[in-house]
């Protein structure tokens, strides 16, 4: 069966291949289509007689464009990553696309990945190295603070969630609080779990582990934002529309949020495109890259080793799983 990787999705068919013949050999050819998948690009589905796709994207689409994929012969979709928000489901049901995703995969490259860019926040990383580029070594403003002397707020607490919650105990902070609808016992033993407004309003650092749905889409906005402490530090590694974007840049401008960090932007899959030399795709992005304030790493959270490995293979043992009729819970 011919699988179809558009540009979407990082790395493109090269990362699938080697699993894939070792694990199931002669089962899938892989194709790379060097574009984006749009109304313009749907061709190459049928062209190439495939019957599978390897996806992944930041958006949803209209149902028109599955509607014009199921009808060039896509039978089957695997979401090589935990996020499928960007897919309809009911849409792929009634279209008759079989859809799996990864429902797991190393916990700690998001968890490090998030702890990484709250001490880089809190030590002034991006505009230190700026001013080195410049030759400018002056410290007098950059006075950085510790994690003993702050209270960490975790919203989401599910497996990335408590992997952040127990690396950051290690650190010594002066109080952990976790917000999550779904309790765990692991996570009581370094945090304490509170209601989403009581993390909002306790917390110096907000740390944003949790699933985007229609209740926590654009749940940090003015109001939420109003809750905070001035000078919080934000942190987003896990779904861009759970920040309402223009709030968030006003609060930065006013000093309301000290800091951001963040690993997803929406629109971001515009930035797998080409590179412009000395232009910023995404007027949004622009923006920030020009704020000392703010470190923006291109949703590379999850990209370790480690991770890669469960990725591959469990997008791989997906599309085996789907095309023989076999049903798991990697399966939407």
């Amino acid at each position: 069966m011919k699988i179809g990787v558009y540009k979407e999705c990082n790395g493109g068919a090269v990362r699938f291949r080697g699993y894939s013949e070792k694990a199931y050999p002669g089962e899938f050819e892989y194709l790379d289509f060097d574009t984006l998948l749009t109304d313009e690009s749907v061709h190459l589905i049928r062209e190439n007689g495939v019957e599978g796709l390897i996806y992944f994207n930041d958006h949803r689409f209209d149902a028109s464009l599955w509607e014009k994929v199921a009808e060039a012969g896509v039978k089957y979709v695997a979401v090589p990553a935990v996020g499928h928000d960007f897919i309809d489901m009911e849409v792929m049901r009634k279209l008759g696309i079989r859809v799996s995703y990864v429902p797991g995969y190393s916990p700690n490259a998001v968890s490090e990945h998030t702890v990484m860019l709250t001490l880089a926040l809190l030590r002034h990383f991006r505009e230190q190295i700026c001013r080195m580029e410049k030759n400018d070594y002056r410290i007098d403003d950059l006075r950085a603070r510790e994690l003993r002397s702050m209270t960490v707020g975790v919203i989401g607490a599910g497996r990335i969630g408590s992997t952040t919650i127990r690396t950051l105990a290690g650190f010594g902070c002066a109080k952990i609080c976790a917000y999550d609808l779904y309790p765990r016992d692991e996570v009581k033993a370094y945090a304490e779990y509170a209601d989403l407004d009581a993390v909002l309003e306790k917390s110096d650092v907000l740390i944003f582990h949790c699933v985007l749905n229609e209740k926590t889409r654009n749940m940090i906005n003015r109001e939420t934002i109003a809750k905070m402490k001035p000078g919080v530090i934000l942190v987003n590694t896990a779904r861009a529309d759970l920040f309402d974007m223009e709030a968030i840049i006003e609060a930065l401008d006013e000093g309301k949020i000290g800091a951001l960090g963040l690993d997803v932007i929406d629109g971001e899959s515009i930035l797998k495109e080409d590179p412009l030399p000395g232009k910023c795709p995404l007027p949004l992005l622009e923006n920030l890259l020009g704020r000392p304030d703010v470190i923006y790493t291109r949703h590379t959270a999850f990209f370790t080793d480690r991770a890669d490995e469960d990725i591959i293979r469990t997008t791989v043992d997906g599309l085996y799983n789907m095309t023989h009729g076999v049903r798991t819970n990697a399966e939407l």
